[in-house]
This record gives C-alpha cells, structure tokens and sequence, in this order.
C-alpha cells in the first residue's frame, strides 16, 4: 500500500510539472500591425530566450520556474516590452506590441588633423581555436564580442570576422555596438539596426559599416550574431579564434554576459584616427 501511494504521489508530482511548463507564441508588431523581425525575447539574466523570425513570428518554452517571471522584448530603435509570464497566459495573448523609441543624435566633431586608416583588433587565426554560432538547440542565438581600446577618437569603417567550417551559402548577421562597464558590454551605444545579409565561405569576412556614421571616443565592444531563418540542423558555421585578450559571450537572447579568459574570437575594424 505504501509503495502504491508512492507510485501515485510520484506521478501527480511528474504530471503537475508537466503542466506547468507552458510554451509561449506570438508575433511581434508595431502598432500599425508591421512585424518587427530578430526581436530579442527572453527572461532577463536567466539565459532563457529565443529571437523572432523575419515575420515577427516566435516560440518560446518556459521551465516551471519562469512562471513567475516577465519576459521581455527588446529591439533596436524599439522601447522595451515588459510582460509578466502569467498575464500573458491570462490573456491568451498572441500579439505583441512594441513602440519606436526616440533618440536624440550626438553632435560628432572629427577635429581638423590628418587622420589615417588603421586597422585595430585581431588579425591572426589559430586553427585549434573556434567558437560557436548557434545554442545547442538551434532556436537561439549566440552573441560573441569583442574589446576594442582607443587611444584617440575612431570613425568605423569595416568590420572583418574569421568563418570556418562553413556549410551554408548566406547568413544574417546583426551587430551590436557596446560601452565597456566594468570590463564587461554594457548599454548599447547606437539605436541603428544593423543587419547583413551576407554570401559567406571560410575565411575573412568583410562588412562595410562607412554609411553609418560610426564615431568613438572611448574604448567600445563589438558583437556579432547569426540569425539563423529557422532553427538550426547543427552548426552553420564558427568563428574563429586567437590566443590571448579575452572572449565575451551570451548564450540567450537576454542572457547574462561572460567573460572567457585565454582566447578571442577573431575580429578587427578598419577604421580612420
């Protein structure tokens, strides 16, 4: 008898933590109704997330923990939405609304020295060194950065980043641009979306950022993220990699940012001081 009831308790246990596991799915639009592509969707610092597609459409599986939580929303050139978990199930939502965000332009001055093109960064490859482009399920993205010191003001005009192990024709790329905060990518220093759709094979590639405008005073992070269309079916491709500086990493949308000591991905800008 006691071992029935074991039995029983075990099982309304397992199926009651079945149940409260919950997937999550929606769109992400603005208000007129226009969907907002690569929108990153997540619990904060939990490293818990997913990205939405080209149409705004997204999936997301949550643990019992998260139950209690908000999920968020963030995109360039978009406020941030905030959602707790349980009122999103309450309301059956599926549509998911984001604002644009207003930003006032910094006034650049270049000064009136000669300035001249420089390249900064990693230029070199170890072939024993790689890093990731997808999480371990596909529906993901993985975001590696990299810290770029300045010793004078920079105008960005290419970004170069090491490919290997390449098994698709053409990827989405998305860039970020970061201040440095405790040695560690903090707010993001530019609202512009940055997307390439790029052709790729391995080797260097190129990305020519000279229409945007990018100027920097002070020591800044670059990262990189593939945006696979559908989930990914292995891996894509990698990075390459360095040894020495420092590795920076987020395995989520939304995920907590760490620090990897002994290696760097393999990235440098051109760019004019």
């Amino acid at each position: 008898m006691q071992k029935r009831l074991f039995f029983l308790l075990l099982f309304s246990y397992a199926a009651a933590a079945g149940y409260s596991q919950v997937q999550i799915s929606g769109k992400v639009v603005q208000s007129s109704g226009e969907a907002i592509p690569y929108v990153n969707i997540g619990i904060k610092n939990k490293n818990t997330g997913t990205v939405s597609g080209e149409t705004g459409a997204f999936s997301i599986q949550l643990k019992p923990e998260n139950l209690t939580d908000t999920l968020t929303f963030s995109c360039i050139g978009y406020e941030e939405l905030h959602l707790p978990v349980q009122q999103i199930i309450s309301e059956k939502r599926n549509l998911f609304y984001l604002n644009p965000k207003i930003t006032e332009l910094k006034e650049v001055v270049l000064g009136n020295k000669l300035r001249k093109r420089k390249t900064i960064g990693t230029k070199s490859v170890n072939p024993l060194f790689w890093g990731s482009a997808t999480s371990k399920d596909g529906t993901d993205i993985i975001e590696m950065c990299k810290r770029f010191d300045l010793k004078s003001s920079a105008a960005i005009e290419k970004l170069h980043v090491y490919l290997k192990g390449v098994t698709t024709p053409s990827v989405t790329f998305r860039i970020h641009f970061y201040e440095v905060k405790d040695d560690m990518p903090g707010e993001r220093l530019t609202e512009q979306l940055i997307l390439y759709k790029k052709d790729i094979d391995n080797g260097w590639l190129e990305m020519d950022l000279t229409s945007l405008d990018l100027v920097f005073d002070d020591d800044f992070f670059v990262s990189i993220e593939f945006l696979p269309l559908q989930p990914a079916k292995g891996y894509s491709f990698s990075y390459g990699g360095q040894v020495g500086g420092g590795l920076y990493t987020r395995e989520s949308s939304l995920g907590t940012w760490k620090k990897s000591s002994g290696a760097t991905i393999s990235m440098y800008l051109t760019v004019t001081q």
